[in-house]
C-alpha cells in the first residue's frame, strides 16, 4: 500500500450472517461505521500484514471445498454459478448499499468486519471475522454515539486483526476455518445434502426405513459436510449392481431385503454409505485405482 496511500478510499463496514427462515436465505444485515481515513489505512495494513505470515505457511490454493487440509487457502469464484459464490455476491451487494448506523446498534448484531478498498477501478474487500467490539490492544478507535463520527472518548471500538477472506478481481481468498461462518456455507452442504436426498430417493434402491435413517443421520452433527462432494456416479453403480460394488457391499454386511432393496439397520453402515456416496473415503471402490485427497480419513482396505 505504500507509494499509493493517497490514491485510496478506504471505508469501514460490518455485518451479520443472519438466515431468514422465511426467504430461506441469508440477508446479511449491513452497516457502514465511521473511521477516520488515515486509522482505516493503518487497520488495513496491519491486516494485510497478518495475512501475509498465514500466505507463508500455505502449500497450496484450491477452490473451496470443506475436505481441503488445514494449510490450503481455499478460494470462490465469483464468476462461477454457486451456492457460496451466490451468497458473497449477496453478502458484497449488501454491504456496498449499506449506511451509517449508530455503534450501538451495530455491536448488537454485527459479527464481521470488512474493510473496502477503492483504488482506481479495483475494488478490493477484507473480511475479517469477529464483533466489532473485541478485547485485544492492539487497535483502539473511538467512537461518539450521538453523532456518530470518531471522537475522542465514549466507545472503544477494537477490531479483530485476523484477516478471514480477501475479495479481489471477482475471487475470495479464503483464511481459516472462520470463514464457513461469515458467509453461511454450512447452509450450503445442507442445501447440497438436501438435494443429494432428494436423488437417493428417486433412486429406489433403499428400503423406505433404511432411506429415512440415512437422511436421519445424514442430517445429525457434521454428517452432511461431505455432501460437497455428492458422487451421483456412485449412487448410479448401487443401482446398477456395479460388480466392484457387490464385493464392497458384501465386505461390510449391507444386505438387501427379498425385493432387492438395500437395508441399513445401523449407524455404522449408514456411515459407510454416507461416505460412500460422497467420496469421502481416500479409496475409490468403484474405480479401485483412483485414490482420493481426503484429509483424516484413512485408506480402508
Amino acid at each position: 500500500m505504500n507509494g499509493f496511500d493517497s490514491s485510496l478510499q478506504v471505508s469501514v463496514y460490518a455485518f451479520a450472517s443472519k438466515y431468514d427462515k422465511k426467504e430461506n436465505k441469508f440477508n446479511f444485515p449491513s452497516y457502514r461505521i465511521n473511521v477516520k481515513t488515515e486509522d482505516a489505512k493503518l487497520y488495513t495494513k496491519t491486516l494485510l500484514s497478518n495475512a501475509n505470515s498465514n500466505l507463508s505457511k500455505c502449500n497450496e490454493i484450491k477452490p473451496f471445498n470443506f475436505s481441503n487440509n488445514k494449510t490450503t487457502i481455499d478460494y470462490v469464484d465469483l464468476n462461477q454459478d454457486s451456492s457460496y459464490s451466490s451468497k458473497i455476491n449477496d453478502c458484497v451487494c449488501k454491504i456496498t448499499k449499506a449506511n451509517v448506523q449508530k455503534f450501538s446498534e451495530i455491536k448488537k448484531v454485527a459479527n464481521c468486519i470488512v474493510v473496502h478498498i477503492k483504488y482506481n477501478s479495483q475494488d478490493v474487500f477484507l473480511f475479517a471475522k469477529g464483533i466489532p467490539y473485541v478485547k485485544t490492544p492492539k487497535f483502539i478507535f473511538m467512537i461518539n454515539d450521538s453523532d456518530e463520527q470518531t471522537s475522542s472518548l465514549v466507545y472503544n471500538l477494537k477490531f479483530p486483526m485476523s484477516l478471514s477472506a480477501c475479495l479481489f478481481n471477482k475471487e475470495v481468498y479464503l483464511f481459516g476455518n472462520s470463514i464457513t461462518s461469515i458467509f453461511g456455507f454450512e447452509n450450503s452442504l445442507r442445501e447440497q445434502m438436501n438435494e443429494a436426498m432428494s436423488e437417493i430417493s428417486k433412486s429406489g434402491i433403499f428400503t423406505k426405513d433404511s432411506f429415512e435413517s440415512l437422511k436421519e443421520y445424514s442430517s445429525f452433527g457434521k454428517n452432511y459436510y461431505c455432501y460437497n462432494n455428492f458422487d451421483k456416479t456412485k449412487l448410479n453403480s448401487l443401482k446398477n449392481n456395479n460388480a466392484n460394488v457387490v464385493n464392497f457391499l458384501k465386505k461390510y454386511n449391507i444386505e438387501k431385503d427379498s425385493t432387492g432393496l438395500l437395508i441399513l439397520d445401523n449407524n455404522e453402515k449408514r456411515k459407510i454409505i454416507n461416505k460412500f456416496l460422497c467420496n469421502d473415503y481416500k479409496r475409490d471402490f468403484v474405480n479401485t485405482e483412483q485414490v482420493y485427497d481426503a484429509p483424516g480419513n484413512a485408506i480402508i482396505d
